[in-house]
């Protein structure tokens, strides 16, 4: 191997290790980095998410107490006359066996 060569050897080792050195510090910037952005989001999704849990109790509350006092009105109606909820339950069954029943070829 001529003197030559070996130079050529050596300069790409040297740019190797270079470039490996390079690579490292990139890759602990990024690691930093998307440390630091994950923190902020979640410093900024957290009152948010605060605010959505809040809301949908507050709401479903609200939802939970519409829906008995419905349930409450069908109860009474259905009393007084279920042959509408006996006709009402066969045309959701027929609907579901239309829909949902296997087609014939």
């Amino acid at each position: 191997m001529s003197w030559l060569e070996r130079i050529d050897e050596r300069e790409a080792r040297r740019i190797a290790r270079t470039l490996k050195a390079s690579a490292l510090e990139t890759r602990d910037a990024a690691q930093d980095h998307l440390a630091q952005f994950a923190s902020q989001a979640r410093a900024i999704a957290k009152p948010a998410l605060h605010d959505a849990t809040e809301f949908a109790r507050s709401e479903g509350a609200m939802l939970a107490r519409a829906a008995a006092v419905q349930a409450g009105r069908a109860s009474r109606a259905v009393k007084a006359d279920p042959t509408t909820a006996v006709i009402g339950a066969v045309g959701v069954a027929l609907i579901a066996s239309l829909l949902f029943g296997r087609r014939r070829t």
